[in-house]
């Protein structure tokens, strides 16, 4: 159109993989039969769908269009190009309870991105020169990073705080989290311990954690050698923050692909 351009897609896709058939033959004969009876070895992934969209949106005013400024139009010939992405979360496995058959039974946050193109050509009649500016991440979201786990202990730390929703997979505090979830900036980590009942004899309690109990549902703190309840106010802010989570140790890695903005100019002559 006049003022602006662009499509939108949005894909549905569905993949799977998996081998048919040996790739290995042992001489050994119990070698082979201990590869044959390894079901991972021929184990299938099954099909989940992780849709996606991307929209290209490009917005422009008009030739001659704005009042005229020293010969020119300086309103005329801009162009911004909006680039969206959106990809829903993959998939993936926690089953430290070792359940049989549990498989991908996680899904992690949504993607989604939205990069900005500005220009604007002036025309200096041999020469013209064109302004761009590219602004990438343009709301500076932050996107968990898996690569920020010192090691598998730092990664089970953080999966073991999530509060997750239910399974038999795993024991974690009922939640609506996802993998992929993040305390929010500057909030300080206030740990939360799930225990069946506080006043287990074996329990040996500390006074920084949040203790939820689970025969009452209940969330207590153990502050001056006696058992109180968590106040709704306390406890809501601790859990709108996410501040339970513990985040991994490698915290620069935590949060890559900032907000960047290019700024240029380019010319062109005519001959």
């Amino acid at each position: 159109g006049r003022w602006w351009t662009g499509f939108l897609t949005y894909t549905y896709q569905v993949n799977t993989s998996g081998r048919f058939g040996r790739d290995v033959e042992d001489e050994n004969p119990q070698d082979q039969r201990d590869f044959d009876n390894n079901t991972g070895n021929f184990a299938q992934n099954r099909p989940l769908p992780q849709p996606r969209t991307n929209l290209v949106l490009t917005v422009h005013t008009p030739n001659s269009f704005g009042p005229k400024v020293l010969g020119g139009h300086l309103l005329s010939n801009w162009s911004a190009t909006f680039l969206g992405a959106w990809r829903a979360g993959s998939y993936e496995t926690w089953n430290p309870n070792r359940v049989a058959f549990v498989s991908q039974n996680l899904r992690r946050k949504s993607f989604y991105n939205l990069d900005l193109r500005l220009t604007k050509t002036f025309d200096l009649g041999s020469m013209s020169a064109t302004f761009l500016m590219d602004a990438t991440n343009v709301f500076n979201t932050r996107r968990f990073s898996f690569a920020s786990f010192y090691n598998e202990f730092d990664r089970i730390d953080y999966f073991n705080s999530l509060h997750l929703p239910k399974s038999e997979a795993y024991g974690n505090i009922v939640g609506d989290d996802r993998t992929g979830d993040y305390r929010k900036s500057g909030v300080a980590f206030q740990p939360i311990e799930q225990v069946a009942d506080v006043n287990d004899p074996k329990l040996v309690p500390k006074s920084r954690p949040f203790y939820y109990e689970t025969k009452t549902g209940r969330y207590m703190q153990f502050v001056n050698n006696a058992w109180q309840e968590v106040p709704s106010s306390k406890l809501k802010e601790v859990l709108d923050n996410k501040a339970y989570i513990d985040m991994p140790n490698q915290a620069s890695f935590t949060f890559l692909s900032p907000r960047d903005i290019f700024i240029g100019i380019t010319t062109s002559f005519k001959f």
